[in-house]
């Protein structure tokens, strides 16, 4: 079992059609009109989830973290889906946008990555088994619990990953500093794109590099070497939403 913590990674969770064994609060009574929204957002939702009180001790113990806002869910794992099953899902998408997560060991990037992924209607995020961050109670808290809406996809290895993409139609990008191509200048409002994210400290690997369509770069007028990646994700995302949002 896993716990996720935090009122808003929680009541997402329940929005969400991800498994909850159980749900539990803090006992202290000051803390108890704080949880209304647990429970209006459970009869929302129809579901079928029991609640208990637990002490604050308990709920840090249970949770590892004391930031738990005395509301933890305990889930019995995350939901995933591998490259192929997502491939075959959505063998008919004309259009789709992924963010391929490479070397994202951070969980708190991660989380950052995932939300803002979600907020502006990335398709999917792909995360390898040895490659980027273990999909946690971190990476839930981090992202808000837009973990739980966005399909989060998951491949052996990044250039396997690579190769399924690119015979299923989608074009690679590697964001760079140094490349020449403004990211602006990309046209995403047709086709599919996947997007390879490194670790900003090193950027994209070489056998990585070499595979990908082209590499683009965000422009930036003040001197800095680069930006951290989940804000690199942040405008990747929002380049995208605005080239596709109908006014």
């Amino acid at each position: 079992m896993e716990y996720v913590y935090g009122k808003n990674t929680v009541i997402e969770l329940i929005k969400s059609k991800n498994e909850v064994a159980g749900i539990y609060l803090e006992d202290k009574q000051s803390k108890k009109p704080y949880f209304k929204e647990i429970f209006v957002e459970l009869k929302k939702s129809g579901r079928s989830i029991p609640v208990g009180y637990k002490s604050r001790e308990e709920l840090i113990k249970l949770s590892g973290s004391p930031e738990n806002q005395g509301v933890i869910a305990e889930v019995p794992g995350f939901k995933k889906m591998s490259l192929g099953g997502f491939l075959k899902e959505n063998k008919n998408v004309e259009k789709s946008f992924l963010f391929l997560l490479d070397c994202i060991h951070d969980p708190h990037n991660m989380g950052a990555i995932i939300r803002s992924a979600y907020a502006m209607g990335v398709t999917g995020c792909v995360v390898f088994d040895k490659r980027s961050a273990k999909i946690n109670s971190t990476v839930a808290k981090t992202s808000a619990g837009a973990l739980f809406h966005i399909p989060i996809i998951c491949a052996s290895g990044v250039l396997e990953a690579i190769a399924n993409l690119k015979n299923d139609g989608y074009q690679i990008l590697g964001c760079e500093m140094t490349a020449e191509k403004n990211v602006f200048d990309e046209d995403f409002t047709k086709g599919k794109y996947a997007v390879i994210l490194g670790n900003e400290g090193e950027g994209l690997a070489g056998k990585t590099s070499a595979k990908v369509d082209r590499e683009v770069r965000i422009p930036m007028p003040g001197q800095f070497e680069s930006l951290n990646v989940s804000v690199t994700a942040g405008i990747l995302a929002y380049e995208y939403m605005r080239q596709n949002v109908k006014n």
